[in-house]
């Protein structure tokens, strides 16, 4: 009930009016979205502070995953953005996933054209080839088109597969600004702020989703020679 009000002596309101329940839910749900977005963003920059936190602090220090286990669930993007389950590509036929570190990285460059040489080898071998990076999916495009490349791209860009994988590794606050000056920005190239890459790594995953064999290496200007990745694959399609 309301409570009564004492107006002085000549004085009285035009009219009282008693909101109703349905203005009322509608005040609060309009308050709740006003309120609630800001909430959400600041949780979900939390979120991605948490998550950047749980990665290795240097390339050195990074603990990849070990052949024989499963791979781990998640989903990576194609270059339109649609999202692509792990157990997806890997469900019809047996994948060779190369983690690269961006399409602004001249090794990275050199190792996808190098890899092209030999992507039909693997397909013979009932292998398929993808390439995996922290590059946002629209960069996918121009790469692909830019080096000429016939096999697949998918964008890890927030890096949640590679942090599942152990290779993700924290880029110093000292490299990114020296970065910057090489003007590599890799918020923009990634487009969020996590300061995450993977190391180079090669993951050959069987149709099981188990890891049937790993390659890794924290210094960036060495990879995986394209010659052992094919006897690797061929080791491993007669077993």
């Amino acid at each position: 009930a309301y409570g009564r009000i004492n107006y002085s002596k000549g004085f009285r309101p035009i009219c009282r009016v008693r909101p109703t329940t349905q203005w009322r839910i509608f005040m609060i749900r309009r308050l709740s979205i006003l309120f609630a977005a800001p909430i959400i963003l600041v949780l979900c920059l939390l979120m991605e502070q948490a998550f950047a936190a749980d990665a290795a602090m240097s390339a050195e220090e990074t603990d990849p995953i070990n052949a024989g286990q499963m791979m781990p669930e998640g989903n990576l993007y194609n270059p339109d953005g649609s999202a692509v389950s792990v157990s997806d590509l890997y469900s019809e036929k047996p994948v060779v996933l190369v983690y690269y570190r961006g399409d602004w990285c001249r090794y990275c460059n050199q190792h996808l054209r190098n890899l092209k040489n030999f992507e039909d080898e693997l397909v013979d071998l009932g292998y398929q080839l993808i390439a995996v990076s922290a590059d946002k999916p629209e960069i996918l495009s121009r790469t692909k088109q830019e080096a000429e490349l016939p096999y697949r791209l998918v964008s890890d860009s927030s890096m949640d597969m590679a942090n599942k994988l152990g290779i993700a590794f924290k880029v110093s606050d000292e490299t990114i600004e020296k970065y910057k000056g090489y003007k590599i920005d890799l918020e923009e190239a990634s487009g969020h702020d996590h300061h995450l890459l993977p190391i180079p790594a090669v993951f050959l995953i069987g149709t099981d989703g188990k890891i049937l064999w790993t390659y890794s290496d924290p210094n960036y200007t060495e990879r995986l020679n394209s010659e052992e990745l094919v006897a690797k694959a061929k080791e491993y399609s007669s077993k």
